[in-house]
């Protein structure tokens, strides 16, 4: 171990380091604007380090609604499609109360509605059906997800129907609802 010899330490190179490295500083081009952006950024971040200035969420809390909607929908866990239409019925009662601004759109409904055909509840093809119509009478429109989730609903019904005649009746349900999205000129977006 003592006839192995240390091999030797380069230092030209961080000679060349450190006597290069303030003349390349020098010559390269400053933007006197661009660092005064930067310093007054930093300072508004140190200054207040725990807010996310113009936050989507902050802006826009439907689209957080949307998020966790979606996020319960594809969870997979038992009460996830119930939980998720209790999320939405608050929402819905907040900004009757004038706390939100906007109220849950197409998309959130789509979500709960996806929950449902997910999920692990008998009768999913009622619930849809039940939101659906809550989407009319608030004014809100059916677009083809809407349609779409609502059908995966029903053939999940007829996978698990025991009884042919359940079956039959989903079926049916299933073949008015594409004619449904024929006359609303949405059959082409069928998935």
């Amino acid at each position: 171990a003592s006839n192995q010899r240390r091999p030797k330490k380069d230092f030209s190179a961080q000679i060349v380091v450190k006597s290069v490295a303030p003349k390349v500083k020098n010559t390269l081009p400053t933007n006197k604007k661009s660092n005064n952006k930067q310093q007054q950024q930093q300072q508004r971040r140190r200054s207040n380090p725990n807010q996310r200035q113009n936050s989507i969420s902050q802006r826009d809390p439907i689209i957080s609604l949307n998020m966790n909607l979606d996020y319960l929908a594809k969870s997979g866990q038992r009460d996830a499609a119930i939980r998720a239409e209790e999320m939405l019925q608050r929402i819905e009662a907040l900004h009757d109360d004038g706390y939100y601004e906007k109220s849950p759109d197409v998309c959130s409904y789509n979500s709960v509605i996806n929950a449902y055909a997910h999920g692990k509840v008998s009768g999913a093809s009622g619930h849809a059906h039940r939101l659906m119509k809550r989407m009319e009478e608030k004014g809100i429109e059916a677009n083809s997800i809407t349609w779409n989730t609502l059908l995966r609903c029903l053939l999940k019904e007829v996978k698990e129907a025991r009884d042919k005649s359940i079956s039959e009746e989903k079926v049916e349900d299933a073949e008015s609802i594409i004619a449904n999205m024929e006359d609303l000129e949405i059959v082409n977006t069928i998935s």
